[in-house]
């Protein structure tokens, strides 16, 4: 009796450790179809593009006009850029300046409920944070918001992108501005010349004045440490506070999606339009090409992947459902003919469940486009 009862035990662990490998099983092949059906809707349908593999050194030889390639290799430039504002030069693919404004900012928000009064509809917040541009403060709602939040800007700076005009990967010389696709990641340290300071204080004076707070307590306000220029006292920002954030895009390796003549990188052109993409990091074109139909991801090989996601979902049901079956089976001798059964429903859940999958995906990826 003893000895029966541990037999049963065991086969009702190994049952539930089945159904654990089962839900997993069904997890993850739900999560690549997914995947793979996640792209622009009808791309199973359209004729695969080639992709011709280059090597950044251009021991591939000519190229055939017209043709889609891709590319990796180090992206570089032998020219120097310059910041107008600072006359600091580096050597690089860009470099950028952005600027911040310290300020009071307006937010709408629902009023809170009133027990001495009636609810208003609406309530206002104000907060003081970092901007890209200046807040027009006499555009706030009310006239006391008006007075006990104006703004001021010590100074008023633009932004500035430069990009260097001769780029190349490997042998390839890439067109002007493709750069501008790269992050920005490292610092550009700058330099600030005694007569750029000298103005820097002047305007920050004056501008305090014109707000009427009176002369600045510092003959200096601008602070130069790396990439960042800081016009303010220091500390704890104060309203009208400017920062300008300096960055560069450092030589890098990248990966390239288009065409060439001869070394020269241009667009390629297809039915959906012109593509020359640049990337960082080693991306495969598969990766740099999700709206396009290349080859390992046309029909056959989308329709082989539904195939063995049906198989994948079906046997992880089947897992998924042995507890149930050894519930109604038992030790019976139907218990042959019932696996059968169940095997058959297990088959018809994978199918119905892949189908659900590959619909959902299709409008996500109609709705996304």
């Amino acid at each position: 009796m003893a000895e029966t009862a541990g037999k049963d035990r065991g086969k009702r662990m190994e049952a539930l450790a089945g159904a654990g490998l089962g839900l997993v099983l069904l997890l993850v092949c739900s999560g690549f179809l997914w995947r793979l059906e996640g792209r622009p809707e009808g791309k199973a349908d359209r004729p695969a593009v080639e992709v011709l593999e280059l090597e950044a050194d251009g021991s591939s030889g000519p190229v055939p006009s017209g043709r889609l390639v891709h590319l990796s290799g180090l992206v570089e430039t032998p020219e120097v850029l310059t910041d107008s504002l600072t006359g600091s030069s580096v050597q690089a693919l860009g470099i950028r300046r952005e600027v911040e404004y310290f300020q009071w900012v307006e937010v709408l928000r629902p009023a809170a409920a009133s027990s001495d009064g009636p609810r208003k509809a609406e309530d206002y917040a104000y907060h003081q944070r970092w901007v890209a541009e200046p807040v027009d403060s006499s555009a706030f709602h009310s006239e006391e918001a008006r007075r006990r939040f104006a703004n001021m800007t010590l100074v008023r700076l633009t932004n500035e992108s430069r990009y260097a005009g001769e780029v190349r990967l490997g042998v390839y010389r890439l067109p002007p501005g493709l750069t501008a696709s790269l992050p920005a990641e490292e610092p550009f340290t700058v330099t600030v010349s005694g007569s750029l300071r000298d103005e820097l204080n002047r305007q920050a004076a004056q501008a305090h004045r014109s707000a009427g707070r009176g002369p600045l307590l510092l003959s200096n306000v601008v602070h130069a440490q790396g990439g960042i220029i800081y016009i303010g006292a220091g500390g704890t920002p104060q309203n009208g506070d400017v920062r300008v954030i300096y960055s560069q895009i450092p030589p890098m390796r990248a990966s390239l999606a288009g065409a060439v003549q001869g070394t020269d990188v241009t667009a390629w052109r297809g039915e959906g339009g012109e593509i020359c993409r640049l990337l960082p990091g080693g991306q495969t074109a598969q990766e740099m090409l999700p709206e396009l139909t290349l080859p390992g991801t046309g029909p056959a090989v989308v329709w082989g992947h539904r195939l063995a996601a049906v198989l994948v979902c079906a046997c992880a049901f089947f897992l998924l459902l042995r507890p149930l079956r050894q519930v109604f089976s038992g030790d019976s001798a139907c218990a042959c003919r019932m696996s059968w059964g169940w095997g058959g429903g297990s088959l018809l859940l994978g199918l119905l469940w892949t189908a659900a999958l590959i619909w959902g995906a299709a409008q996500a990826a109609g709705a996304g486009m």
